[in-house]
């Protein structure tokens, strides 16, 4: 099977167009319900494409800066955290 960076990159470029380039691994987070794990890695993006929303599994895309993150009742305290 394909290892965890690639797997980052294959579904950044599936489900929003973007290429990136992997800087390093960033966390695992993991949610009790519903039950779910995931990886989260910071990735450098490469090319300045288009952001295309793949919408048989996003509803939305976005990329916000670090600033905004930090700052925002909109993003989650823990992820804040990961972010400072």
């Amino acid at each position: 099977g394909e290892s965890l960076s690639v797997a980052a990159l294959r579904e950044l470029k599936e489900e929003t167009n973007q290429l990136g380039e992997l800087v390093t691994p960033f966390c695992v987070r993991y949610r009790r319900d519903p039950s779910d794990v995931y990886w989260v890695f910071r990735v450098q993006r490469v090319a300045d494409s288009p952001i295309v929303v793949q919408s048989e599994e996003l509803l939305d895309v976005q990329f916000l800066s670090i600033e905004f993150s930090i700052n925002s009742e909109e993003v989650r305290p823990m992820t804040q955290y990961f972010i400072k």
